[in-house]
């Protein structure tokens, strides 16, 4: 049975999450990208989360990106079928504060 899938940030300003949501059928995985946005501070991202929440879905036609996005709009993230994972972000222990001139990939841990 297929999933659905999406991903929520506390500092939308500061990330780009991409791609933010999709389907995934069984047995396969997907690479998620999260990328610092030109012109933030590094530190303290120890703060920052994300909210990963899946769903299965009936078998049938593939959902289109607007379907996808629209079907998140109805259901809440308390709902039953919502399966939710968080993170929480973490820094390496020797990278100081900085501000980031040009788009840097970081690390996530749970």
């Amino acid at each position: 049975m297929p999933h659905v899938f999406q991903v929520k940030t506390t500092a939308p300003d500061k990330f780009r999450v991409r791609p933010s949501s999709g389907t995934l059928s069984p047995i396969t995985s997907a690479n998620i990208n999260v990328v610092i946005q030109k012109g933030q501070l590094l530190q303290p991202v120890n703060k920052d989360k994300f909210l990963v929440m899946c769903m299965a879905l009936p078998e049938g036609e593939p959902l289109t990106a607007d379907e996808i996005s629209n079907m998140w709009k109805e259901v809440t993230a308390n709902s039953p079928e919502v399966e939710q994972h968080r993170l929480k972000c973490t820094m390496p222990p020797n990278i100081t504060t900085a501000i980031i001139n040009n788009s840097e990939m970081i690390g996530l841990n749970y």
